[in-house]
């Protein structure tokens, strides 16, 4: 609204709106809604929803929730991560391994995940969904990161904690 240019981007040249969503025409004409384009995740040139990777998981006994995300790789693809809440127990007891190897039993090669990640709870916005951008951030470790910056920071602290390690080894 009243940016000519971020309105520019978002129209297409015959006068379509990018919404963002992705659909699929079937025989008959009918659209039908797939999912967003921020909800995927690109590995190996292949587009990946992230939705057909979280039924899987919480169809194991051991997983209560899950969400996936695409973070980036250096190779210019996105590596796969779910961040599992246990159903019972705790996260730190959580058999990642043993996950991990039960979904690349049920899932298809290139949307098996590169890494499973415990939580006690996924984060969640204030509209109650769950929040990708600090799932990414946990995940990627700039949310740790961040908590120690500001544990050191004069405002907070007369002087930073004598042993750092076990301050991060606990964030």
């Amino acid at each position: 609204y009243k940016i000519p240019k971020g309105t520019q981007e978002q129209i297409t040249t015959d006068t379509f709106l990018r919404t963002g969503d992705i659909g699929l025409l079937d025989g008959d004409g009918r659209l039908h809604f797939v999912g967003r384009i921020k909800e995927t995740i690109s590995r190996d040139g292949k587009t990946i929803y992230r939705r057909e990777i979280d039924r899987v998981p919480e169809l194991n006994d051991l997983v209560g929730d899950c969400k996936t995300i695409g973070l980036a790789d250096a190779n210019a693809n996105q590596r796969v991560i779910c961040c599992c809440v246990p159903r019972q127990g705790d996260p730190l007891q959580f058999p990642t391994d043993d996950v991990l190897a039960w979904l690349c039993q049920r899932l298809p090669a290139d949307q098996r995940p590169d890494r499973i990640v415990a939580l006690s709870a996924l984060p969640r916005s204030s509209g109650g969904g769950v929040s990708m951008a600090t799932l990414r951030g946990i995940t990627s470790g700039r949310v740790t990161d961040s908590i120690l910056e500001n544990l050191v920071r004069s405002k907070f602290s007369k002087g930073p904690p004598s042993d750092m390690s076990s301050v991060k080894s606990i964030v």
